[in-house]
């Protein structure tokens, strides 16, 4: 008769990849018994949610990276009419660094990064302020990290006044 454990699924230990651990993965390792090796060799661990990232099994800091890419959302003119970013993925991840700039002159720039949250049925969605800086003339650059603000996330700029001014925001996402 099957029986199910109540434990907690490992990725490391399934071995065949096919979501079960089971027979089939106890099968795999014990062809490998006895066998001999360089535990030194650059290792590739797959990231689902994020693709690959490589390890090498000599470092004794082993970590995830930074991120997989340094993402630039803007470069261009804003005015007291909102540009809002498209949806950018967060997930997998625990913190948002993020780098705004720009030249308000005797104006401000808003800059807000909203969090996606999604009902039960991911049928609707709900942007919730998370974050909230404001770059002016004696303060033109702003560096700040929080905590993801969800598994989705985009940035609202808002200027002062109806005059253009240059704004441009880059940000990254790490595992710790």
């Amino acid at each position: 008769m099957p029986v199910e454990s109540a434990g907690t699924y490992d990725p490391w230990i399934d071995t065949n990849h096919d979501g079960r651990i089971n027979v089939l993965d106890l099968i795999k390792v014990a062809g490998g018994i006895g066998t001999f090796g360089n535990p030194g060799l650059n290792v590739t661990v797959t990231n689902p949610a994020l693709n690959v990232v490589v390890l090498n099994a000599t470092d004794t800091n082993i970590a995830w990276p930074n991120s997989t890419d340094q993402h630039v959302w803007w470069n261009t003119l804003v005015d007291n009419t909102s540009i809002i970013s498209e949806f950018y993925s967060a997930k997998g991840f625990s913190h948002l660094h993020v780098l705004a700039g720009g030249v308000p002159s005797g104006d401000t720039i808003s800059i807000k990064v909203y969090g996606l949250l999604y009902n039960s049925a991911h049928t609707n969605f709900l942007g919730a302020l998370a974050y909230n800086v404001t770059l002016t003339f004696s303060q033109q650059n702003i560096a700040f990290s929080i905590p993801v603000p969800g598994q989705s996330f985009y940035f609202l700029a808002t200027g002062s006044s109806a005059t253009k001014r240059s704004v441009y925001l880059t940000y990254y996402l790490t595992w710790a």
